[in-house]
């Protein structure tokens, strides 16, 4: 069990928070994917881009747009 975890998700799949609960480490998600699978069966997939580091105790919500669009920001 590491310090990055699903803080929340919207209830109609439209935004995804990911946290990072360490009080000192910093974590890289370079790479890293979230994936959403929709009732018709579509999987959508969003990859962390390069450089992206979350720092200790912040959370990254990444937001997705019309289904097709992703993208996210830090809090």
């Amino acid at each position: 069990k590491g310090p990055i975890s699903i803080a929340e998700c919207d209830s109609q799949g439209k935004s995804v928070t990911v946290e990072n609960t360490s009080r000192s480490k910093s974590m890289v998600l370079t790479g890293w994917t979230i994936r959403q699978q929709s009732e018709s069966g579509e999987t959508l997939t969003y990859t962390f881009p390069d450089n992206c580091l979350l720092r200790p105790n912040h959370s990254i919500k990444v937001k997705i747009f019309y289904l097709l669009y992703l993208y996210f920001y830090f809090f």
